[in-house]
């Protein structure tokens, strides 16, 4: 299953992305990790992935794009077809993420602290 995570920069509760993301490992393996690069949720999701030998996916923004790279970003990620979306508390890139998945009819997990 491939899993899509998103979350703030400023996220750093790794006890929860491992969590949630190991839960759903158990019920069903999670063969890739999709995440945007950056600090915080996206990091941790890295980590998580290289500590259980699973494969990663990273989509950077282009920031060429200016301010919409971000969102552009998320629309890239999304065309990489993840089965689920995982969202650690964010802000608004992340709320763009998850309404993004949630039209496109994905299931997302929302962690909260």
């Amino acid at each position: 299953m491939k899993i899509l995570v998103t979350g703030g920069r400023a996220f750093d509760d790794r006890n929860l992305l491992f969590s949630g993301l190991d839960k759903i490992h158990a019920e069903n393996p999670i063969t890739m990790i999709i995440h945007g690069g950056a600090k915080g949720a996206d990091a941790l999701a890295g980590e998580w992935a290289a500590s259980r030998g699973v494969a990663v996916e990273v989509f950077k923004p282009n920031w060429r794009l200016g301010r919409h790279a971000g969102l552009q970003r998320n629309n890239d990620m999304l065309a990489a077809k993840p089965d689920q979306v995982v969202a650690a508390p964010g802000g608004k890139g992340t709320a763009d993420m998850v309404a993004k998945a949630k039209r496109a009819l994905l299931k997302v997990v929302q962690l909260a602290k």
